[in-house]
């Protein structure tokens, strides 16, 4: 049984959720060889079947055009919390790579490609005030509360995003606004140290749920992660809901995970 994502899962979800993304481009040298980076934020991110990210940025073809060797960059994304104000990132990744720029008809052909499994607006938008180009990554870090990750990019040639990353704010703020009973229910799992203290819903996926606990200490305060997985990998939203349910009536320890 998987307990959580991989980094991988966690960098893929991460590329279609919303989120502020930046992609920073090295210079090629100006007159006295010095580099010059230029930072400019994507609209879309849309990872290929080859590993690599599709990248819709503002601008026209002339403003990306630039002779014929690929730049290189760093794409990072941030992801960001729907509750809470407290340690409000929940992870970033950088993406370092090259980016290939393509001519008209191979931005119409991928533009086509992504409309079909990943319809955005911002594709009406290509040709006009807006390019597509590909990141072909070197390596991909992860930065979480677990630590920092580094995760080989052959790996997001074969890694999915989780199938519930797109509706899990939504699931997150009904959880903690109208099903406080499935809250108190899941509280009850805690360790008996982190009891009694504030619980918020902090993540939900195809394996478990992720608690965050607001702890009052006596000399500070501080908050403890605590991971809880289902017996058992789900694959839609009833499937999530009954094993939600199934943890908070559990009347067994659950194997937990807590990080601070």
């Amino acid at each position: 049984m998987q307990a959580a994502p991989t980094a991988a899962e966690t960098i893929c979800s991460a590329l279609v959720r919303p989120g502020l993304t930046t992609l920073a481009l090295d210079g090629e040298g100006g007159e006295c060889g010095n580099d010059t980076e230029s930072l400019t934020q994507p609209t879309l991110q849309h990872p290929l079947d080859t590993g690599a990210l599709a990248l819709l940025l503002p601008g026209t073809a002339a403003e990306h055009s630039g002779g014929d060797s690929m730049p290189t960059g760093v794409l990072e994304i941030t992801d960001h919390l729907v509750l809470g104000a407290d340690r409000p990132v929940r992870s970033v990744t950088w993406l370092a790579g090259y980016l290939e720029r393509l001519s008209p008809s191979a931005q119409r052909r991928l533009a086509v490609e992504i409309a079909e499994s990943r319809p955005h607006e911002g594709l009406l938008d290509l040709g006009h005030s807006a390019v597509l180009s590909v990141l072909w990554p070197t390596s991909a870090v992860l930065a979480d509360t677990h630590g920092i990750e580094v995760v080989d990019p052959v790996e997001l040639c074969t890694a999915r995003a989780d199938p519930f990353c797109l509706m899990e704010d939504a699931w997150l703020t009904h959880m903690e606004l109208a099903h406080g009973d499935i809250l108190a229910g899941l509280a009850r799992r805690l360790p008996p140290e982190l009891r009694g203290n504030r619980v918020r819903p902090l993540a939900i996926d195809s394996h478990g749920i992720t608690l965050r606990v607001a702890e009052v200490l006596a000399d500070d305060s501080g908050t403890t992660d605590v991971r809880m997985p289902f017996n058992r990998t789900v694959h839609d939203p009833m499937e999530l809901g009954r094993a939600v349910r199934a943890l908070a009536r559990c009347p067994h320890p659950v194997e937990i995970t807590a990080v601070r």
